[in-house]
């Protein structure tokens, strides 16, 4: 039986061990098995031990072998799909049992190393066990809703693992119905890619980039894709933790785009920041009188806001934008990225790739290798001459022009434009029928010529702004 789920895993060491000299302390593994099974396991050892790389390799390798011979025969799976309320509480107690004994036993031979445990595995394209234990995370995608399932617990720095005494306590499981919940694909991830993937708390969310993430398993070139996702990650010099990502889908998914706060200078900011990229402005002070506790978190406030643009802007003492102007939270946010660019790669050890170099100095020609990177483009809207012939009304829309053009050619396309349509409209009140006609050609050719050709990048950005739900 073949599965259906495509699959990846990656790993990248943080910048404090390779300075340090020492290996990845993460772990990853995917096993598709025989029978229509698929197992994916994450380990992210405790940096503050000796060994912990073993330790989160042997877990996560013992545990796929647990999980697979409790699962191998059909009855397992039937009885534990079947059973419900306090039964099927005492079966997943059985598991958790199970699977922290033979790990921890298979860890005597290595002492102190730990390690925490993020895992899905699949049965018979039907049901899917999750458990998590630490502060790794699997996020859950589900019929366009994107959901933080497992809880990331630590406390003052120390988080729980493997080896904790009440460890098969502190395992998290979930069993879930893959065509009842409309499962779409589940990412393991350590806290490497924590504010990248998602956030962490009572009041986790999944992260818009996420959707990248998932999406690019489908494209041919896919693992160079993510690989590329997770360069720029570490390029901005401040990911010093080893990254480790597991993902496991079966359909594409849609993510809604993050909430982002609006400074009082114009720039937009991940709610991750609490200080303005762009002018250093404190997001505390700024928003000090709104009514923020009328919301249930922060997240929410900042989505009812970027949902009201007008109130938002007053909020910061902005003045109203024209009606005629379209610039949406995320494209504003965009924008402002793409401007200081430049900027974030300072620290890094590869420096600013060339290409984001080209595009920032304005060589339009030069193009990102990067597939969630995108030449922005200015949109030119609303822009209409109004021709008057024989009682009938032509529109002509300018619907979009190359960035590469600059404010100055454009106007002088416009004003030329102008001029011609003033030159048109006099000579077909002045002109004979048949020099109407020949004039009214005229002026077809010339809509022709000047109507722009319009080429669109692919917007991976592109995304329908949904509330976010938890997943039934």
């Amino acid at each position: 039986m073949t599965s259906k789920w495509k699959t990846e895993s990656f790993i990248r060491t943080g910048l404090r061990h390779k300075e340090e000299s020492q290996p990845c302390q993460d772990y990853v593994k995917i096993i598709r098995y025989p029978n229509g099974d698929t197992y994916g396991g994450l380990g992210d050892g405790i940096s503050s031990v000796e060994k912990s790389e073993l330790a989160s390799e042997t877990c996560v390798t013992v545990g796929g072998d647990v999980l697979h011979k409790i699962f191998v025969e059909d009855k397992a799976v039937r009885e534990l799909s079947a059973a419900h309320g306090k039964k099927a509480d005492y079966m997943l107690e059985e598991i958790s049992d199970l699977l922290t004994q033979y790990i921890q036993e298979s860890l005597s031979d290595i002492p102190r190393a730990d390690t925490t445990y993020a895992f899905v595995y699949i049965m018979r394209e039907r049901f899917a066990l999750v458990g998590c234990i630490g502060d790794s995370c699997v996020c859950v995608f589900s019929d366009n809703k994107a959901t933080v399932l497992t809880q990331t617990r630590d406390y003052g720095g120390a988080t729980e693992s493997i080896r904790h005494p009440d460890a098969s306590r502190l395992l998290e499981l979930h069993l879930i119905d893959l065509n009842e919940c409309k499962i779409d694909a589940f990412l393991l991830t350590s806290d490497g890619m924590e504010d990248v993937l998602y956030t962490k708390g009572d009041e986790g969310h999944v992260l818009h980039d996420s959707q990248h993430y998932i999406n690019s398993l489908f494209e041919k070139q896919g693992h160079e894709m993510i690989e590329d996702m997770i360069d720029e990650v570490c390029a901005d010099g401040c990911y010093d933790d080893d990254i480790s990502l597991a993902l496991l889908a079966r359909n594409k998914v849609t993510v809604p785009h993050d909430p982002t706060w609006l400074c009082s200078c114009g720039a937009r900011n991940s709610l991750s920041t609490a200080f303005c990229d762009h002018c250093g402005s404190d997001v505390l002070k700024l928003y000090k009188d709104a009514p923020m506790k009328e919301f249930k978190s922060l997240w929410d406030y900042f989505s009812y806001l970027n949902a009201h643009p007008e109130e938002e802007r007053t909020t910061v003492g902005l003045p109203k934008l024209p009606h005629d102007i379209d610039m949406t939270p995320n494209m504003q946010l965009l924008e402002d990225r793409r401007r200081n660019r430049g900027h974030r790669f300072e620290s890094s050890e590869k420096g600013e790739p060339q290409c984001r170099k080209n595009m920032r100095n304005g060589n339009a020609s030069s193009k990102p290798k990067r597939r969630h990177q995108f030449s922005a483009r200015l949109a030119v809207a609303g822009a209409a001459a109004l021709i008057l012939m024989g009682g009938m009304t032509t529109v002509v829309f300018f619907q979009s022009l190359s960035i590469s053009q600059s404010i100055e050619e454009i106007q002088s396309e416009i004003d030329s434009l102008k001029e011609d349509i003033g030159a048109l409209r006099t000579n077909l009140y002045t002109a004979t029928p048949s020099e109407a006609n020949q004039t009214t050609s005229s002026r077809q050719e010339l809509i022709s010529q000047i109507q722009p050709t319009i080429v669109y990048d692919e917007d991976p950005y592109n995304s329908y702004h949904l509330s976010d739900n938890e997943l039934r």
